[in-house]
């Protein structure tokens, strides 16, 4: 995924999980736990 657009729709045909560059760079797995919770979304 690399545009706003492809996400969209990625979201609207059902997709929970996206990866790209339009997203964030390439990350080690520590700098992965930590960039996910700070872009995650409080749920009730």
């Amino acid at each position: 995924m690399e545009t706003v657009e492809q996400a969209e729709e990625l979201t609207r045909l059902g997709a929970t999980y996206l990866q790209g560059f339009s997203l964030a760079q390439p990350m080690s797995g520590g700098h992965t736990a930590a960039w996910f919770a700070a872009h995650s979304e409080d749920t009730p």
